[in-house]
Parts: structure tokens; C-alpha cells; sequence
């Protein structure tokens, strides 16, 4: 029997990300996808260059975007215009999407400050924090949600055992990305630049340590000793670019590292790897892997939370403890010496592809959850008046000390998270 309750379609996606790199590009699926569903769409960023792509996409298929940053207890204009803008256009579900851990609180009170009926977040990190007074700031602000994504098992293991969650609230949808363009090994090496007969191993990541890049510039001995004419593609930026580029030339590599800079046709560049290798200390679930599966390229990661979800070593791909350049290395040698090996993990990674990680099913599972948590409210909001609380948290005028600090923003919501 169909269910009574009607799935929301008053959506509105928030970040508060300046650099939503990988947000930016889930973000981007799921509003193509919840198009598709005659979704009115409404997306809130703060206005970025590098949110530049995602606010494209967006509008590409008929989203409202808002140019509003709040991300701080400074940001009170923003803040007020986006509880008005929830207001004005009637927000059902309000999705909130936060890159790390301490990211995102702002939205989370507008919404709730709105009245907005659903709320819920999706974390694409695991828990990271380990200050008390963030933990408990943190454990305050899920409260006011309705619903909690994580992009991960092991992400969401690792929320829950931060005892930040509420039981029951949380569940997992992992990553998607969507197929690979036609483009094949001979025109991506050529976009590229690169010799047909160069043995080619390539990570797609930011410059920051979180995603090991000086662990796996080390590798790269290891893969010349046994390919001499081998070479390693970077693509990214970050803060962490000149350290790398110096550590490569003391480490005498440095003609065999390629810094490509920050690329928006990375897709069309994958299959000019001949190994994709992801040498990250911690992942929520690194859309970089499913990109590779998705184009058939073998892969190379560390094991570590989201990226042994994604490989299953020896199957799809082959995993390594992170921090071991030598690992790392031998273990691209191994494909590199056995092109029968390097091309089942390929044909394996791109079946898990299309059956676990297409951003169809990312939406799929999105909706789900939508569903799940607006029936939930349903029955919440039809409890008697003495049986439930507002979802308004504070008048207006309390609203106004938002302006000092998130800890005193808390403060104010004492009486209402007690009981």
C-alpha cells in the first residue's frame, strides 16, 4: 500500500565550504539527480571560485542558487537572510553538507531557526575532532538534526563511537560518481602530454597532508628502480605544493614528478594512468577511487577508513598500510610488471562501479533517506502540542547575539536541548 506521506520537494541543498572540492562534486550529482525528480532545488554557498563549478551545475539544471556565507557567528546578515530565504520559499528539507566535522553548525541553526520541518547533514569525513569543548559543541548541534548521513561504514562507526549522535539517526550512503566520458588511454596521454610507453602512476587530491602525497613522491624510488622512464602525475592544488616539489628534487625524483595544477577536465585525464594510486592518511569515501574504478583503471590505496570500502584488495584493487612509501611502491610495481593482473583489477573495479558507486545510486539511496526522515517528522509534528517542542529555537531579537560566538550562540540554546 502506498504511504500517505508525501516525499519532500522543497529542498535546500546548504554548504558552507569555501573550497568544496569533493563536496562540490557530490553536491553537483545529487541536485542533477534530485532534478530529475521535479525537485525545486535551492542551493546556498558562499560564492568561491572553487564553488564556481558547482553553483554552474546547478543552475544548469534548474536550481535557485543563493550567495551567502555563513560559516560564523559574524556572518549575522547572511545568517538572517537565510532564515528568511527558508521561510520565503517554504524549505521542507534542508540538506546540509559539511566537508569536516566542525564545519556547518550555522546552517543547521538557521534551518531549525527557520522552522524548516526536516533536517539533516551529511558528514564526508569521519569524526576528526578531539577538543572537549568542540566534542560537546558538535554533540549540541546534532541534536537539532532530524537525520544524519555518512559517506562510509567506518565514517559512521567512528560518529557514533564520538557519542555526538543520537541512536538511530544515522545511516550510510556511499559516494557515487558518474560514468567515465569516451575518452580513451591514447587522447587522455596525449591532453596530458605524455609518451604512450611511460609507465604513468597519478593521484587526483588536494595538497594538504591528509592525503599522503610525500609518502607517495617517496614510492616513486622505489617505482624507478625497477621503471626507470616511470613518471608521477599530481593533479591539485594546495598549500602543501613547494614542499612536495622540494622533496621530490632532494629525494632526486624531481624530473619525474609532474605538478598539473588544479584541473577541470580530470575525468578526460584518468585513463591516461596506468595505475591510480591514492596515498591518504583517512577518506570519508574518495570519489578519486571511483573515478578511477569508473574508467577501468587499476588502483593502488591505503587502508584506511572509506578507501577499504571502496577496494577490495587483491580484487578491484590493492590496498597498503598509509605511511609506507614502500609498500606503496611496490605494490604499483606489481601492476606495472603484470598488465593481466593491472587489467582484472580494472574490469573488477569498473563491475563494482556500476553496481555500487553510479551517482544514480547515491541519489537513489539520498531519496530514501528523504523519505525515511519525512515520515519520521511526520509523526512527529502530528504528536499533541504538550507531546512535542517548536522547532523555532530562539525570538528574533536572541537571534541577534548570534553575532558573538558560536559558544555563546549554544548558550542560548540551554533550555531547548535539556529536555
Amino acid at each position: 500500500m502506498k504511504s500517505a506521506v508525501v516525499e519532500p520537494r522543497r529542498i535546500c541543498l546548504f554548504t558552507d565550504s569555501l573550497e568544496p572540492s569533493g563536496v562540490g562534486v557530490h553536491l553537483a550529482l545529487l541536485i542533477e539527480g534530485l532534478a530529475a525528480q521535479d525537485c525545486v532545488l535551492h542551493l546556498v554557498c558562499p560564492p568561491t571560485a572553487a564553488a564556481a563549478p558547482l553553483i554552474a551545475r546547478a543552475q544548469a539544471v534548474g536550481a535557485t542558487y543563493h550567495s551567502l556565507t555563513v560559516r560564523a557567528a559574524t556572518d549575522l546578515a547572511d545568517f538572517a537572510q537565510l532564515v528568511a530565504l527558508l521561510r520565503r520559499e517554504r524549505i521542507e528539507l534542508f540538506h546540509n553538507q559539511i566537508g569536516v566535522t566542525w564545519e556547518g553548525h550555522f546552517g543547521t541553526l538557521a534551518a531549525r531557526q527557520a522552522g524548516v520541518r526536516a533536517v539533516i547533514a551529511t558528514e564526508h569525513l569521519p569524526y576528526v575532532l578531539t577538543v572537549p569543548q568542540e566534542t560537546a559543541q558538535k554533540a549540541m548541534i546534532n541534536r537539532l538534526l532530524d537525520g544524519m548521513i555518512t559517506v562510509s561504514q567506518e565514517a559512521q562507526r567512528s560518529h557514533a563511537a564520538s557519542g555526538t549522535t543520537r541512536n538511530g539517526l544515522v545511516c550510510t550512503v556511499p559516494n557515487g560518481v558518474a560514468p567515465a566520458p569516451p575518452v580513451g588511454r591514447a587522447a587522455a596521454r596525449a591532453a596530458l602530454g605524455i609518451h604512450e610507453s611511460t609507465p604513468l602512476l597519478g593521484t587526483v587530491a588536494r595538497l594538504y597532508e591528509q592525503k599522503g602525497h610525500r609518502y607517495l613522491v617517496a614510492a616513486l624510488l622505489t617505482v624507478l628502480a625497477h621503471h626507470p622512464g616511470a613518471g608521477l602525475a599530481l593533479i591539485g592544488e594546495g598549500p602543501l605544493r613547494w614542499e612536495l616539489d622540494g622533496l621530490a628534487r632532494s629525494l632526486g625524483v624531481g624530473a619525474r614528478v609532474w605538478f598539473l595544477g588544479a584541473r577541470d577536465d580530470v575525468r578526460a585525464l584518468i585513463p591516461a594512468f596506468d595505475v591510480a594510486v591514492l596515498p591518504s592518511l583517512f577518506e570519508g569515501l574518495p570519489l578519486f577511487m571511483l573515478e578511477a574504478m569508473a574508467a577501468g583503471v587499476p588502483t593502488v590505496g591505503t587502508r584506511v577508513c572509506g578507501t577499504a570500502e571502496t577496494i577490495h584488495d587483491g580484487e578491484t584493487g590493492l590496498l597498503v598500510p598509509a605511511h609506507d612509501s614502500a609498500a606503496l611502491g611496490l605494490a604499483v610495481v606489481r601492476l606495472l610488471d603484470d598488465p593481466t593482473l593491472a587489467a582484472r583489477l580494472g574490469a573488477a573495479g569498473l563491475a563494482r562501479f556500476h553496481a555500487e558507486f553510479h551517482a544514480a545510486r547515491m541519489v537513489e539511496r539520498t531519496l530514501a533517506v528523504y523519505g525515511d526522515v519525512w515520515a519520521r517528522t511526520a509523526r512527529i509534528t502530528a504528536a499533541p502540542a504538550h507531546n512535542r517542542r517548536d522547532h523555532r529555537l530562539v525570538s528574533p531579537a536572541r537571534a541577534a547575539t548570534l553575532a558573538v560566538s558560536l559558544v555563546e550562540t549554544l548558550a542560548l540554546l540551554s533550555d531547548y536541548l535539556a529536555g
